[in-house]
């Protein structure tokens, strides 16, 4: 039902009998299940929001805190320019996580339709795991599907066996 400017519905009836009834207004509107505030992204850039998507401590602290990661830095090699700050699934990035600045894989990217590739899933949200200082992953356990592309990756061989399913 469309919305409504005012509190009063008038139904017609016969002989021009007007009949008016107060509806609330909350009733005519219709809720929405699942509300996105990340857009479709071309590449990880600067000041990207992510979800960690492991069992870590650290990332359910963040997460439950109303405060997501976001990156700092896309580490990408042989790339020139721009086009040295832009990730992509699988690129190692370092994100600002609760005052402290850790490195993490994109395990997940919300990519515009442009950008998506052959066999690769696209995620609804910008997933990443994060990783302690031996760049091993600091959780030992991750939530969501990972695309089997990443197993072609030597780096994410750890991610790969350690997620719950491989899509």
């Amino acid at each position: 039902m469309p919305r409504l400017n005012s509190k009063l519905i008038k139904l017609f009836e016969d002989d021009d009998a007007v009949i008016s009834t107060a509806v609330p207004l909350q009733e005519t509107v219709q809720e929405v299940d699942f509300f996105s505030t990340t857009s479709l992204l071309n590449w990880i850039h600067l000041k990207t929001r992510f979800r960690v998507v492991d069992n870590s401590d650290l990332g359910k602290q963040a997460m439950l805190g109303g405060k997501p990661p976001y990156c700092i830095r896309v580490y990408r090699q042989g790339r020139l320019g721009k086009a040295a700050n832009r990730g992509q699934l699988g690129d190692k990035i370092l994100v600002a996580i609760k005052g402290e600045l850790r490195r993490a894989y994109i395990v997940g990217w919300k990519a515009h339709h442009s950008q998506i590739r052959h066999g690769v899933p696209r995620s609804d949200s910008n997933n990443i795991v994060l990783l302690d200082a031996n760049e091993n992953p600091l959780g030992n356990k991750v939530l969501v599907p990972v695309p089997a592309w990443l197993q072609s990756k030597p780096d994410l061989a750890k991610i790969v066996q350690s997620a719950s399913k491989v899509v």
